[in-house]
C-alpha cells in the first residue's frame, strides 16, 4: 500500500513537472473537483505565469509540510493550498512575491462569513473537503487575479460566493440560536431552583 501511495505521489510529480496547474491527491478531494481546479488553475497560469494547486493528503508520514513542499521544488511564482486529513493541518504556502497578491487570513479564517476552507471543514457534512477545497481554491485563485487586474472566464463568480456566504451565516445562525435557546432554558431552571 505505502509503495502504491509513494509510486502515485511520484507519477503526479511527473505530470506536474510541465503542468500550469499542480494537483497532488490521495483520494481526499473528489475527482469531480478536479476539472474545475485544472480550468481556473490553467487560466490564471496562462495570463499571469503563476502556478496554483491543490495538495490534499491522507497523511504526511511523519514529515513536516515544509519539508514535503521541499521534495516538489517548486520554483516561484506559486501559490498552493495544503490540506492533510490525519493531522487535521489546512494551510497556504506561498512564493514570497505571490503571497502579498491574496488575503491569506480571510481565506483560512474560521469566521462562516470570512473564511471559505475552515467553515466548511467543520460542517462534515456530504463531500465536505472537496467543497471546502475547491471553494479555498477558487477565492485564492480569484484574489490572486484581482491583485493583477486579470479577469478570469473560468471564475466561479460573486452570485455564488453570495449565495455560499449566506447558506455559511444561516448555518452558524441555526448553531447560536440553538445554544442561546440551550442556555436560557437552563437560566429559566436554575432560576425556579432558587426560589
Amino acid at each position: 500500500m505505502r509503495v502504491l501511495s509513494i509510486a502515485t505521489f511520484l507519477l503526479f510529480l511527473l505530470s506536474t513537472l510541465e503542468a500550469s496547474v499542480l494537483f497532488v491527491n490521495e483520494e481526499v478531494v473528489g475527482e469531480k473537483s478536479r476539472p474545475k481546479i485544472e480550468a481556473l488553475g490553467n487560466e490564471l497560469y496562462e495570463k499571469s505565469g503563476i502556478l496554483t494547486g491543490v495538495v490534499a493528503l491522507e497523511s504526511l508520514s511523519g514529515k513536516t509540510k515544509e519539508e514535503y513542499f521541499k521534495e516538489l521544488s517548486l520554483t516561484p511564482p506559486f501559490a498552493i493550498i495544503f490540506l492533510t486529513k490525519k493531522e487535521h493541518q489546512v494551510d497556504i504556502l506561498a512564493s514570497s512575491d505571490v503571497l502579498k497578491l491574496f488575503d491569506k487570513d480571510a481565506i483560512l479564517s474560521p469566521l462562516p462569513w470570512r473564511g471559505t476552507i475552515l467553515p466548511i471543514l467543520s460542517s462534515k457534512k456530504g463531500d465536505y473537503f472537496s467543497a471546502a477545497m475547491l471553494n479555498g481554491y477558487a477565492d485564492l485563485v480569484e484574489q490572486i487575479a484581482q491583485s493583477k487586474n486579470i479577469e478570469l472566464k473560468e471564475a466561479v463568480g460573486s452570485s455564488n460566493k453570495k449565495t455560499f456566504g449566506l447558506l455559511k451565516i444561516i448555518f452558524y445562525g441555526v448553531i447560536f440560536w440553538a445554544a442561546a435557546v440551550i442556555i436560557s432554558r437552563k437560566v429559566k431552571r436554575y432560576g425556579t431552583y432558587k426560589k
